[in-house]
């Protein structure tokens, strides 16, 4: 018998030759992102059976042509993933998904939505799961049949729209309001309560975000399915909040590489129901039933308007309080709360400096490399060896001249002995990679985790581009935690 697979085919078309399509640089976020999670332990999908295509990579050429093997290859004991973002196209009542190469001047230069769902009818795939955020905004905008081609036949299908066929898909800043709310439902958010996501409740949980935020009902998403038969399909297993510190049975090692629903604002760390970047540098942060502590900690920040540090997922930035405000209803207080982005020392476009003293010379890309690893590693061995007593390069590494907090070293352990949940520590942990000015973003920061304990550490970032021509100096390290 021929053992299940599960195959992933992710599209992000962040970038168009043609003029009548704006750039949509953020989609490409988005799709790593999904793959992450997919990919994520415990995982149903392998590498080697999750494909991405963004940037040039998705012509139409290409795309068609992978997509058809993608489809046509599948045996009947095959659980398909596809999720396309990009931008979509109505013609003379046809829909279009719009590649690379792709030109409202040529038809041709564009894919069907017909073909795609000619595609997904004759595969042979036990189940195939599709999702399109294909209208974010720009010159080209979605009319009422551009969905048209969408109705599907077969058994074991389903597909997900951003909207009905007669509504817009709407974006923040180049993020889709969908492909957000895909992200925190794959995060955990849709999970029920053995940590399972299936078709249903992850429909079911973007449905009720979109219908939140777009209360008007001008963004609804549209569930287009053939039969299911048995029990709902599993698309990932996370686990869940309240057994995050638990020990795994039997000593098993697990990977955590992502912050979950927890955010850290000032001294406040604890978890949210809802995160959105509303318009450039404002965002929403809505948490529902919220402690005692955490509430009495917002209305302090925002009576005084204080300026403080702010992490979530695999971002951080200063911000201020600009309003809060919290409801009751039958479920109990919901807060919400606006932030909006302030420049902070570690985004100054200066170069920090470099070290020249004691018979030697460290740029400032080798010195941020050993302020993250005393940071992470409480590194006295690097501290001892990099510095010799030298106080100027000992400020250098703790007070970062475009910096906007200090260094903390051993920042891990330290949280991990005062019992910080494993997600929180991640995103404080990230809060001052970033803050200290030691790297401007990150691409991993994934922690070994044995017995509920943090046991090692792989971080890689990248520093600030200073050059165009130059690419960002990077920072790659792995190691065990000191005890």
């Amino acid at each position: 018998m021929i053992p299940i697979a599960y195959k992933a085919f992710l599209v992000a078309v962040n970038k168009n030759i043609s003029p009548d399509f704006s750039d949509l640089p953020n989609t490409i976020n988005d799709v790593r992102e999904v793959k992450r999670l997919l990919m994520e332990k415990p995982s149903n999908f392998d590498d080697a059976n999750v494909q991405e295509f963004t940037g040039t990579i998705s012509k139409k050429t290409i795309i068609t042509a992978e997509l058809e093997a993608f489809f046509e290859s599948a045996t009947n004991e095959d659980i398909l993933f596809l999720f396309w973002a990009g931008h979509g196209y109505l013609h003379q009542g046809e829909g279009y998904l719009v590649p690379f190469d792709g030109s409202t001047h040529t038809d041709s230069s564009m894919i069907r939505m017909a073909d795609v769902k000619s595609l997904i009818d004759n595969s042979k795939a036990k189940v195939i799961f599709s999702l399109f955020d294909t209208c974010h905004s720009g010159s080209i905008a979605r009319s009422q049949d551009i969905l048209r081609g969408l109705q599907i036949t077969g058994s074991g299908k389903v597909i997900i729209a951003a909207c009905q066929p007669n509504q817009y898909a709407y974006d923040r800043n180049g993020h889709g309001a969908f492909s957000d709310y895909l992200i925190q439902g794959l995060s955990g958010a849709a999970a029920n309560q053995d940590g399972i996501i299936d078709v249903y409740n992850l429909y079911s949980f973007i449905s009720s975000k979109l219908s939140t935020e777009f209360q008007s009902g001008v963004q609804v998403p549209a569930l287009y399915s053939s039969t299911l038969t048995g029990q709902p399909i599993e698309i990932r297993r996370v686990i869940l909040r309240n057994d995050e510190n638990q020990s795994p049975k039997g000593g098993i090692e697990t990977i955590l590489d992502n912050s979950g629903t927890s955010y850290w604002l000032g001294n406040i760390s604890s978890e949210f129901d809802s995160f959105s970047e509303v318009s450039a540098g404002v965002y929403k942060l809505t948490i529902n039933n919220p402690p005692v502590e955490v509430e009495n900690g917002f209305r302090k920040l925002n009576e005084q308007k204080t300026v403080v540090g702010f992490a979530v997922r695999n971002q951080a930035c200063l911000i201020r309080i600009v309003n809060m405000n919290i409801t009751s209803g039958s479920s109990g207080d919901t807060m919400v709360v606006e932030l909006s982005k302030v420049e902070g020392k570690h985004e100054s476009t200066m170069m920090d400096m470099a070290y020249g003293g004691s018979g030697r010379r460290l740029s400032a890309d080798e010195i941020a490399s050993i302020r993250a690893k005393i940071l992470i590693f409480g590194d006295e061995d690097e501290r001892r060896t990099s510095s010799f007593g030298d106080t100027l390069l000992e400020s250098l590494i703790n007070n970062p001249t475009n910096g906007s907090v200090k260094v903390i070293p051993n920042l891990i352990s330290s949280l991990q002995d005062k019992n910080y949940s494993l997600t929180r520590i991640r995103v404080i942990t990230i809060a001052y990679l970033i803050l200290t000015g030691t790297v401007e973003q990150i691409e991993k920061l994934s922690f070994k985790v044995t017995n509920g304990i943090i046991s090692e550490v792989t971080f890689i970032g990248y520093r600030k581009k200073y050059y165009s021509n130059v690419d960002p100096y990077r920072i790659e390290l792995t190691g065990e935690l000191r005890k």
